[in-house]
């Protein structure tokens, strides 16, 4: 008997979704061998039903996807992209431990746009939420726990998926919360840690573990390299080169220096207006 379902993953069940994401999509199939084969079969099935418009396959990326407009709606869909549906399980649980989180993250997430640092050479939006997550994980004092070394056994508990450990603790953990900075101090927090303590150089931005990995235990050898949770030779970073590298890491550390001024008015409603010209006139 064959099993098949759709589930979501991505920003719209991540906890960090907008009525502007796209919906991520995975078709799981338990018999299917040939994704490839299968997105196009239904590229040409789904093109005759009503509201779609588009319906484009894409089979060179390293996962298969399908492209679709539904009426005014855009939505990814691949195939049995179970490590996908995982993390973004493991990210929506990390929601649960810190209600600035989300706050922090949608932030993050525009301002990476609006700076013009996102895209195939810069941060995904996913990359941006691993490194927020590692942030909080390494402030002073810390503000979310790291799931994946939380378990009362003495061995790390085992659940294998795709050659994987996706092991990370589901029930919510005692977690006493001893940062209770705002919103907008987190924010700063975030371009300071970047920009004057994490070790970019010789360090992967990992939230899998508390002590980051060094690059010289990984193959990763861009400037920027972000660890997947739990594939852990996934670097989300592998696109950037070193100009675009220098660009972020400046961007960051100029953030940092105009947020951090005790003139600047964080609360003003002209605060990303502000912002930006302050950042053009430095």
């Amino acid at each position: 008997m064959y099993e098949c379902e759709v589930k979501m993953y991505g920003s719209c069940a991540n906890g960090f979704g907008t009525n502007m994401s796209d919906l991520d999509l995975s078709f799981n199939h338990s018999m299917c061998r040939d994704s490839i084969d299968l997105i196009k079969i239904m590229a040409e099935y789904l093109k005759e039903l009503k509201g779609i418009t588009k319906a484009e396959p894409f089979t060179e990326p390293k996962v298969p996807y399908l492209k679709i407009q539904y009426y005014h709606m855009q939505i990814d869909m691949s195939i049995n992209n179970l490590l996908a549906i995982e993390n973004s399980r493991l990210l929506l649980r990390y929601t649960d431990y810190n209600n600035c989180l989300v706050g922090v993250g949608l932030y993050l997430k525009h301002f990476i746009k609006l700076m013009n640092i996102d895209g195939q050479t810069g941060l995904s939006s996913y990359a941006c939420i691993l490194l927020l997550i590692h942030y909080f994980q390494n402030s002073i004092p810390k503000c979310l726990p790291v799931l994946q070394q939380e378990y009362s056994s003495l061995n790390k508990p085992m659940k294998m998926l795709n050659g994987w450990n996706v092991y990370f603790q589901e029930a919510f953990v005692k977690y006493k919360r001893r940062n209770h900075q705002s919103q907008g101090q987190l924010l700063i927090g975030f371009f300071a840690y970047y920009s004057e303590n994490f070790d970019f150089k010789n360090r992967v931005v990992s939230i899998h573990q508390l002590n980051p990995p060094m690059k010289a235990q990984t193959s990763f050898t861009s400037p920027i390299a972000i660890q997947g949770p739990f594939d852990l030779t996934q670097n989300l970073g592998s696109g950037i080169n070193e100009e675009q590298s220098n660009r972020i890491k400046s961007i960051f550390k100029q953030t940092y220096r105009v947020l951090s001024n005790p003139r600047f008015c964080f609360t003003s409603r002209n605060f990303e207006d502000e912002l930006l010209h302050q950042l053009k006139t430095n």
